[in-house]
């Protein structure tokens, strides 16, 4: 679909075209993403209710291949744009911040060793680029990254001032 839009609009590339909810990735697939500036558009905290059901419904190996988030962002050609996923997930980004770096349901919730342990935690992202999925990745996604996305002169300032060094929720496993 995104080769026959590029081929039939000009300036298509522009219009940062995204693929939502993109939790099962193959491979190959990701070279599509870059070969058309598609925006890589995830949802962390969904992965909170989908360690329940993954393995089982997909297998061990396709469920390995969910929610690679730091997979896509080593190989797409542009930032991982994050959001909620509401209705499915909680609107608050901190549960989605958390998520994609920890990649594990809370102590208190988690109903499987797995979902304690954490889910293929080499796909764990950073703090960085966990806030920066949020930030400027939706913005870039949103075409506002020249408005929205960073604390910056002229900017808008909407943003989020937390009482913790969120840096501190995820394992040391986490790159920095």
């Amino acid at each position: 679909a995104f080769r026959q839009a590029s081929q039939r609009f000009e300036g298509f590339g522009v219009l940062a075209p995204r693929v939502e909810y993109l939790h099962l990735l193959a491979e190959e697939d990701l070279r599509h993403l870059k070969d058309f500036g598609v925006v890589p558009s995830m949802q962390p905290a969904q992965l909170l209710n989908d360690i329940r059901w993954l393995p089982a419904r997909l297998g061990a190996s396709r469920a390995q291949r969910s929610h690679r988030w730091r997979f896509v962002q080593a190989n797409a050609s542009q930032l991982l744009a994050m959001g909620s996923g509401v209705p499915m997930s909680s609107p608050d980004p901190r549960l989605g911040i958390y998520a994609a770096m920890t990649r594990q349901v809370p102590a208190d919730e988690a109903p499987t060793a797995q979902a304690k342990k954490g889910f293929y935690v080499d796909q764990q992202l950073s703090a960085d680029a966990a806030v920066g999925g949020y930030t400027a990745g939706a913005a870039a996604a949103a075409l506002q990254d020249d408005r929205r996305g960073r604390l910056a002169l002229g900017y808008a300032a909407d943003f989020t001032a937390l009482d913790i060094d969120i840096g501190r929720l995820a394992p040391a496993t986490a790159s920095r």
